[in-house]
């Protein structure tokens, strides 16, 4: 054995596998697959269910989801300072709470306004979620291991999903109107089993005692506090163009689930249940992808990341169009190459996306730079139905080619994204071990 090798600790099989720590995150790990399968229980078929048990036609349904969802933009800005002030988890159960108080409201709902209303509470349930979430991998994750920590969750998430989506596939099929309203309050309760996972989990940062900080040399002041304001935020031009290339990659991801049910039964005559096996394979690809994925593009900054993201998401596009516009005999082909290209897209941009908002934000601001960045995930979820579903009315080849448009801007906007030094910027380096980590929102 060599000085070097015996020097240089050894990489244990969760770092050669692209594993993040996981001593007790258990609970996490265990509410983000409880509330991302009730996701995939209704995202799927939302269009499908308010055109059963409503009278309302599906122009006036897009507008009325995507006006919830534009009620509801305001709201990640003022969560911020609230998550700052009760802290993380607490913010998390709360979020599932009242996405589960929106869903329920959608048993009853029968009127446009209705859905509005309801909606407005899931979105603003849903906001407060991703606001708060990016905290809960700062609390069990160090810096150099939080983008294995975001793939992780991605494919939690994602494998969460596809079960909710398989198992709605089963309770709408051939069901009508019941069958919707059970996948409805199946997903309700699922919000609701996630927040009392989460009610009594304690982080380890947080049951930990934070080591004593060191006293400041007597030569040097001490720091100026953090502006307390958006000003610094707003003026970070690296960060605004992350948020351009984030509404624009979040529009693709939005898209394509939201409409492939309507897409394949109404446009291509398939089955209901070929959707649903379709988002079903999306989420096991991305289970199987994410992490040897993530750890072979590692090397490769965030930007390059995100064009790379962008190009999957433009040839998904044409080729979902080309199982439209080429023939029968290219259906399948055409759903399930552009699925794999949607896929891929979505393993390389997801993890990528709140690990470069960590970077850029400096100590004091994370909450304000990731509540902005969540506002842009509200926007593309107020443009996205009412959008998508006038596109779709039109015919298919003016929906695949907006999204083609989209993911080709992003793939230009993305080059404006600076690299911060060494993946991080040096004002946002956290102390020595065991130190408080600054604020737990991020």
């Amino acid at each position: 054995m060599t000085l070097d090798q015996a020097v240089r600790p050894a990489r244990s099989r969760r770092e050669r596998l692209g594993l993040p720590q996981l001593r007790g995150a258990g609970p996490l790990l265990t509410a983000s697959l409880v509330d991302s399968a009730g996701s995939g229980l209704f995202l799927p078929y939302a269009l499908l269910y308010f055109l059963d048990t409503t009278r309302l036609p599906l122009t006036t349904i897009g507008v009325a989801l995507s006006a919830a969802a534009a009620l509801a933009l305001p709201c990640a800005a003022l969560f911020g300072p609230l998550v700052d002030r009760i802290g993380a988890r607490a913010a998390v159960v709360l979020a599932n709470a009242v996405q589960a108080a929106g869903f329920l409201g959608y048993l009853a709902a029968g009127a446009a306004w209705q859905i509005t209303a309801f909606g407005f509470l899931a979105n603003a349930g849903q906001s407060l979620f991703w606001t708060a979430n990016g905290a809960l991998v700062t609390l069990v994750g160090a810096p150099g291991d939080r983008a294995r920590w975001f793939g992780l969750l991605r494919v939690v998430r994602n494998a969460g999903t596809g079960t909710g989506a398989l198992l709605a596939a089963v309770l709408a099929s051939g069901a009508g109107p019941t069958g919707g309203r059970l996948v409805v309050a199946a997903d309700a309760g699922s919000f609701l089993l996630a927040a009392g996972v989460l009610a009594r989990w304690r982080p380890p940062a947080i049951a930990a005692a934070p080591a004593p900080a060191a006293a400041p040399a007597p030569a040097v002041p001490p720091a100026p506090a953090a502006p307390c304001g958006y000003r610094r935020v707003l003026a970070d031009r690296s960060f605004a163009a992350l948020n351009a290339v984030t509404l624009l990659l979040v529009l693709n991801l939005l898209a394509v689930p939201l409409v492939l049910t309507l897409y394949t039964t109404r446009l291509l005559g398939r089955p209901a249940w070929v959707a649903g096996l379709l988002i079903a394979g999306n989420t096991a690809l991305v289970a199987a992808l994410q992490t040897p994925l993530a750890e072979l593009l590692r090397r490769r900054h965030g930007p390059r990341r995100l064009r790379l993201a962008a190009a999957m998401f433009a040839a998904s596009a044409v080729l979902l169009w080309s199982a439209d516009a080429a023939g029968t005999g290219w259906v399948a082909v055409g759903l399930v190459a552009g699925l794999l290209a949607f896929t891929l897209g979505e393993i390389i941009c997801s993890p990528v996306l709140p690990d470069l908002v960590a970077a850029l934000a400096p100590p004091g601001l994370s909450g304000r730079y990731f509540a902005l960045h969540q506002t842009c995930w509200s926007l593309a979820a107020v443009l996205a139905p009412s959008l998508f579903t006038r596109l779709l009315n039109r015919g298919s080849a003016w929906l695949w080619t907006a999204l083609l448009a989209v993911a080709c801007l992003a793939y230009l906007l993305a080059t404006g994204i600076e690299r911060p030094r060494g993946g991080q910027r040096p004002a946002a380096r956290t102390g020595a071990a065991g130190a408080p980590r600054g604020p737990t929102m991020v």
